[in-house]
């Protein structure tokens, strides 16, 4: 009777123990899922921002030239660094 009694309660100290390293394994990945999600988040605001800084500038002279030419841009022609900004 003594014995079981023990038996239970190192049965139920080994399962908390394991309880425990689980909840924390968890915890640990979801902590550097949420860091892989914020770095993804920063860069895709850091190429937004270009991108309509870059638009800007490009607009701005389409509208002063009325026109879209063919002159060479970061990327290629201004109509193409456009489409390309533009699905960012």
């Amino acid at each position: 009777m003594v014995l079981k009694k023990r038996l239970l309660m190192i049965g139920c100290c080994i399962a908390f123990v394991i309880l425990l390293v689980l909840t924390y394994s968890f915890y640990k990945e979801k902590r550097m899922y949420e860091e892989y999600l914020t770095m993804n988040v920063r860069q895709d605001m850091v190429d937004m921002k270009s991108a309509i800084i870059n638009n800007d500038i490009l607009f701005n002279r389409i509208l002063t030239n009325e026109k879209i030419t063919n002159e060479m841009v970061e990327d290629g022609e201004q109509a193409s660094q456009l489409y390309y900004n533009l699905q960012i």
